[in-house]
């Protein structure tokens, strides 16, 4: 039996010449900016943002559900189920494919994946293309994907690659973070910079050599460079030994303007709200209590993460399924791991839904990766209910 050959690579596309005034780069709102891209990772905060949203997106569970007589199944025999679930291409596991797209939505705004299909249109992997490669561009009132491949450009239709945008206004363009904040990382990127002259010469300020007599200009220069290079930098510390009748006086500095720590502490909270994220994410206590922090935990599930995923679901039902599966199958995230709480609530949660009939004893086991046991299918029935309960398919 002859296979079935796969479409052309990407990379076969056929090259078309495209004018620049006729395209909308997507990293032109942040062109002028020094904090543009993965550099804006060089600062701590944005750094770690970044790292806890697509570690938390990147580890919960996403499967791909039948439904089936008004009940949902994990479609296991489905193709589609074993990319997404286990290896979406050659080179990339399903969290680190995960990870791949959340963090290009956060850091330029888009992620785009390009489906590689058979001749039958049903598709074998998903290639990651970086959003810098990408402009978007008009011909003829319809918008088009350009793709800076190997040198050329290769045009594609919109239906041909699946755009993830972060935030946009159009729903094709997105907006990063990072573009949409950028004074805000710059002055953070300036607060580290300054930080870094200040203690690179020993958090001390300059002084003064004052000489009774006149120094010739080779004098002048030659003391200016062995001062510098033997009193500071990692040399600070070092006790001076002044000739000639020479005197230094230092300038002091005022407290307030050794207190940029309290600035930098701000701007950690700054961009924690930037990413919509909770400080405490990113390492930051200060009004992290034992009281509070299961409800930020909360907020940091439905109103960080949930929107992100929802987005990442919308767009796979939208590209990755046919359009007579589109009424029968759906990708789900499962965030149910990470609203569980801590043991004691855990276990009162399942409580509650035993006695409600929601839960089995063995898909309370199976939450706790515990083996099930015989007769733990059965459901309780609650009181005064008529309800009729029987064993189903558990979700994974």
């Amino acid at each position: 039996m002859k296979k079935s050959k796969r479409s052309k690579s990407i990379k076969k596309r056929q090259s078309i010449n495209i004018k620049l005034s006729d395209v909308n780069t997507l990293s032109q709102i942040i062109t002028n900016s020094k904090i543009v891209g993965k550099k804006a990772t060089a600062i701590s905060a944005v750094y770690a943002s970044i790292a806890a949203i697509s570690d938390t997106i990147s580890t919960l569970p996403l499967n791909l559900y039948r439904l089936n007589d008004k009940k949902r199944e994990i479609a296991h025999d489905h193709y589609l189920q074993k990319i997404i679930k286990f290896r979406p291409n050659d080179y990339l596991t399903s969290v680190s494919f995960l990870e791949a797209i959340i963090k290009n939505m956060l850091t330029y705004g888009n992620a785009f994946i390009y489906p590689i299909k058979k001749r039958d249109e049903s598709i074998v992997r998903l290639e990651i293309i970086p959003p810098e490669n990408i402009t978007i561009f008009s011909y003829e009132k319809k918008p088009f994907y350009n793709y800076i491949c190997d040198g050329a450009a290769i045009r594609l239709e919109m239906d041909e690659l699946i755009n993830i945008p972060y935030f946009s206004y159009d729903g094709i363009t997105g907006l990063s973070p990072i573009s949409a904040c950028k004074n805000s990382l710059e002055t953070a990127n300036e607060t580290d910079e300054y930080s870094k002259r200040f203690y690179k010469n020993g958090a001390f300020p300059s002084g003064v050599l004052e000489f009774p007599v006149e120094l010739s200009d080779e004098a002048y220069e030659r003391l200016k460079n062995s001062w510098q290079n033997a009193y500071s930098g990692i040399n600070s510390y070092k006790t001076a030994i002044l000739e000639a009748g020479a005197k230094y006086t230092p300038i002091t500095i005022p407290n307030k303007d050794a207190q940029f720590i309290e600035l930098k502490q701000f701007q950690i909270t700054d961009i924690a709200r930037i990413f919509n994220i909770p400080a405490h994410k990113i390492g930051d206590l200060t009004h992290a209590t034992f009281s509070n922090i299961e409800q930020q935990e909360l907020n940091y599930a439905i109103q960080t993460i949930r929107p992100i995923v929802t987005k990442i679901e919308s767009s796979f039902n939208r590209w990755l399924l046919k359009d007579d599966e589109k009424e029968r199958y759906y990708f789900k995230f499962n965030l149910n791991a990470m609203l569980r709480g801590d043991v004691k609530s855990r276990f009162e949660s399942y409580m509650l839904g035993r006695n409600m009939g929601v839960y089995s004893v063995n898909e309370i086991r199976e939450l706790e990766e515990l083996n099930p046991i015989e007769g733990g299918d059965i459901y309780d029935k609650p009181l005064n209910s008529n309800l009729k309960l029987d064993g189903g398919k558990k979700d994974e």
